[in-house]
């Protein structure tokens, strides 16, 4: 072997090395970016609820309850569902 061959297989060897610390160093950033937080699904948990009443615009009252994981500037819309046997305003 000649010595020039052997300078070229040593700079190759050097170089594999070299691509090989970058690849494990790039392997352990990602794994040390990433979030060990699960992401939850936001939920409610009412403590306080309306008693069943005959309704109409004029009975008012407040519910209570508990949020977890929404975020600071979520917000809550209540509708009501109308089954059988009830009914809706203009019908």
């Amino acid at each position: 072997m000649k010595h020039r061959e052997i300078a070229v297989g040593r700079r190759i060897e050097a170089a594999l090395r070299i691509l090989n610390a970058v690849s494990f160093l790039s392997a352990m950033a990602l794994v040390a970016c990433r979030s060990d937080k699960t992401q939850e699904t936001p939920s409610i948990a009412f403590t306080k609820i309306l008693p069943a009443a005959e309704g109409g615009r004029e009975n008012v009252d407040t519910i209570g309850g508990r949020v977890k994981s929404a975020r600071q500037d979520s917000r809550l819309l209540s509708t009501r569902e109308v089954g059988r046997g009830g009914c809706s305003p203009g019908d």
